[in-house]
């Protein structure tokens, strides 16, 4: 908008219907591709020793065994799991147990976490949609910034009282103790936000 003797004008910039949906449309696509989280890899990640690799270590094996070395009569894959076959007969070794041995042991020892996270996806065995959902940043509480004392009444202080100093013998840098809004990892329901102190913010709480 611009004034003058002559009066004044307006200029409106609106977006075009057709950008207008099809940015409603991606967002949504991109939503709907979030909901399905983390896909795992259950392919092999390592290849299996070859028979001819296995026979060379057979070979060293029973050089060392006939001059009575240390090694001898053993095959080389001792402590090693069986490999896996796969697709075209391919033989190796995959993370893929490892990854889900993982899931099992932090839903057994912070189930509220494990429920927390896997809830914001869809259910990777019915396709169930997810449970969990964000809430919209405008609904979100807004914490309060703490207040900052002029430069030269800190210096002030300082001055004047000699058990202020970096230590703030008599002022903690907290102003009580509380959460931020995070799950709790067994029960998993979330904490309040907790207080923000004016001295310095949500801490260890206030000094004696």
């Amino acid at each position: 908008m611009s004034g003058g003797k002559g009066g004044s004008t307006t200029s409106k910039v609106e977006i075009p219907a057709w950008l207008e949906q099809a940015a409603k449309e991606n967002l949504a696509r991109g939503q709907g591709v979030a909901n399905i989280g983390y896909t795992p890899y259950y392919g092999p990640d390592v290849a299996a020793m070859t028979p001819m690799q296995m026979a060379s270590m057979q070979g060293v094996s029973s050089a060392a065994g006939a001059f009575g070395l240390p090694g001898g009569g053993m095959t080389g894959m001792e402590g090693m799991p069986a490999p896996q076959t796969f697709a075209g007969g391919v033989q190796g070794y995959s993370s893929g147990g490892l990854y889900d041995e993982a899931l099992r042991e932090l839903e057994t020892r912070r189930p509220g976490q494990y429920n927390a996270i896997t809830g914001m996806f869809v259910d990777p065995i019915t396709g169930a949609q997810p449970i969990n959902t964000f809430e919209p940043i405008a609904t979100l509480p807004v914490l309060p910034m703490p207040a900052i004392p002029p430069a030269n009444s800190q210096r002030d202080d300082r001055g004047r009282d000699g058990d202020r100093g970096m230590s703030g013998g008599n002022r903690s840098s907290g102003g009580g103790t509380g959460s931020f809004g995070l799950p709790d990892p067994m029960s998993g329901r979330i904490s309040s936000v907790g207080p923000i102190g004016r001295d310095g913010g949500g801490g260890m709480g206030r000094g004696k």
